[in-house]
């Protein structure tokens, strides 16, 4: 879905001529125009507090996903701050110029910019702002990553998260605090892992055996029996027809240690949901589950839900990232690359060897790690932004264990240090593509206390 953006130009003001800001107010519409996205533009330069209404109606009306309050000239105070009111639930990036294009300057759109924002923080609305000319390719994609984050998080905050089970099994830090959570996605649904577990006693037959067949069909090596890849299959049945029944765009569930006793393993699950785009996670971790969903609004790029392993050379600030249960098939270089073996849980926790894992190694690619540590300190949120490179493995992936070769861009040795004194968990959520600046002002919509590295 293409985002939507408002635009309201303002600038109004008893010594400039209104139709010298209605061309700067085409100029920056022509600049939006660059951006793939639907426009919806106020008529005018709202001057009356009516003509202002009338503005901010048009913007509900139309559910904009942001915005774009431009600041052509100058205006009077009160202006901005019934819009900043009018518009409070709806996120605003005030884009303001240094000066007016031109040999002459037609306008003072600075003063404009400094007084609106300061008034809005003021009255408690949290905006963005940027500054620069409409014929700028830079600023025009800095509006760009904006809108994008605008539009995911309304799309986060009108999602459903399903939640089957309760906290896994000895780890603490995937624990949460369950209002902090609901003020970024409202719609969380709490299930039982029973639920699933008889939905798994009601799969068809025939349909978990034709994906199964399928399955084993298109990888590259598989290292179990038929029947273990027909368990997975049938878990994959399981877990889809509970997302279909409450309609949920996401899960996460508690899939150990009591699910791998009835042969129940969610790895195949991961992957098939995953080509649906339905994020489907593992050890109950909602936050994870929230990034995982914030990464599928902003692109289509390959997600994973992993953790460290070791760090291989500091000095090269290299590391081995890990998982066990989630394996997106896109995150192969081919399905050929694909191994289908044994999980360890079946066996630790069912005592017999058995269910089915994907196990991959990452395909090279620039990619973002963040972290939504669910447990609040202090009364806030914290979150963590990084970048990297996933490169060839010196260490191919085993024991049904999927692998990232990672070289970071910033120090490991300080993203380490800053792990550990920031409190957050032992999992992280990583995306193919840089999403870093988007995911910044995700974050900050969401008031988290974020760290970028």
């Amino acid at each position: 879905m293409r985002p939507k953006i408002g635009l309201i130009a303002v600038g109004r003001a008893p010594w400039l001529r209104t139709e010298l800001v209605e061309e700067l107010k085409n100029l920056a519409l022509t600049g939006l125009k660059k951006l793939p996205a639907d426009l919806v533009v106020a008529d005018g330069i709202p001057f009356k507090l009516d003509e202002v209404w009338e503005a901010t109606r048009l913007m509900k009306k139309e559910d904009v996903d942001a915005v774009v309050l431009f600041h052509a000239n100058w205006t009077y105070g009160e202006i901005y701050c019934l819009l900043g009111k009018e518009l409070f639930e709806y996120p605003i990036i005030q884009w303001g110029m240094y000066k007016t294009p031109g040999a002459t300057n037609v306008g003072i759109p600075l003063p404009g910019l400094l007084e609106s924002y300061g008034d809005m923080i003021r009255l408690g609305k949290k905006t963005f702002f940027v500054i620069g000319s409409p014929i700028e390719d830079q600023v025009i994609d800095q509006i760009g990553k904006l809108v994008n984050a605008c539009t995911a998080i309304k799309k986060l905050r009108r999602s459903r998260l399903g939640v089957a089970g309760g906290q896994n099994l000895g780890q603490t830090d995937t624990t949460y605090s369950e209002f902090h959570m609901r003020n970024i996605v409202p719609a969380l649904l709490h299930l039982d892992m029973l639920e699933v577990l008889q939905e798994l006693r009601r799969v068809d037959e025939n349909e978990a055996r034709s994906i199964a067949e399928s399955v084993i069909k298109k990888v590259g090596r598989v290292e179990v029996g038929e029947e273990h890849v027909l368990g997975a299959a049938k878990a994959y049945l399981a877990i889809r027809e509970v997302v279909k029944k409450h309609k949920l765009d996401a899960i996460t569930l508690r899939e150990w240690p009591e699910a791998p006793i009835e042969n129940f393993t969610m790895s195949l699950a991961n992957a098939l949901l995953d080509e649906q785009g339905i994020p489907c996670v593992s050890e109950c971790d909602i936050p994870s589950t929230i990034l995982w969903l914030v990464y599928r609004a902003l692109s289509e790029d390959p997600v994973w839900l992993c953790e460290f392993e070791w760090v291989d050379d500091v000095e090269k600030n290299t590391a081995i990232l890990q998982h066990n249960c989630e394996a997106p098939f896109r995150l192969a270089k081919s399905l050929k690359d694909i191994t289908i073996t044994y999980t360890g849980f079946v066996e630790w926790f069912g005592g017999r060897k058995g269910g089915a894992n994907i196990q991959l190694e990452l395909k090279p690619g620039k990619v973002t790690i963040a972290k939504i540590d669910g447990r609040p300190i202090n009364g806030r949120i914290r979150a963590m932004i990084t970048t990297g490179h996933i490169d060839a493995s010196p260490y191919p992936p085993v024991d049904g264990v999927s692998r990232g070769y990672i070289k970071f861009d910033c120090s490991v040795k300080e993203l380490v240090d800053t792990w550990v004194t920031r409190g957050f968990g032992h999992h992280v959520v990583l995306s193919y593509g840089d999403h870093k600046d988007e995911l910044a002002a995700i974050f900050d919509l969401m008031n988290l206390d974020t760290t970028v590295m």
